[in-house]
């Protein structure tokens, strides 16, 4: 590692820590998850407005749009549950009809 790469854990509940520079969902056990890339967009997104639910809109606009893709509100579903399997911990909450927060 160089000297500048700083090492981001972002402790996000019970135990469970997201480390960014690695890209991993880590578990108080220890295991590692790694996420792709939209899991990882997703979940940054959600720790930046973790005290505001995330609407649909913006989730498509950082994660889809930005990659000159169109998303589905299925597309939507099937990132958020991929990436709440790779946690025991379940920390991410739809707020129906609106957009998904870290609860």
């Amino acid at each position: 590692k160089h000297a500048n790469e700083q090492i981001v854990k972002i402790d996000i509940k019970d135990g469970l820590v997201y480390d960014k520079s690695a890209g991993t969902l880590i578990t108080n056990n220890d295991v590692a998850n790694e996420l792709n890339k939209k899991e990882k967009a997703l979940l940054e997104i959600l720790l930046e407005n973790k005290k505001n639910p995330t609407s649909y809109f913006e989730l498509e606009q950082k994660i889809w749009t930005a990659n000159d893709e169109v998303m589905t509100l299925s597309a939507l579903r099937t990132l958020a549950t991929h990436l709440r399997k790779k946690s025991p911990i379940k920390f991410i909450k739809n707020i129906s009809g609106s957009g998904y927060i870290i609860n």
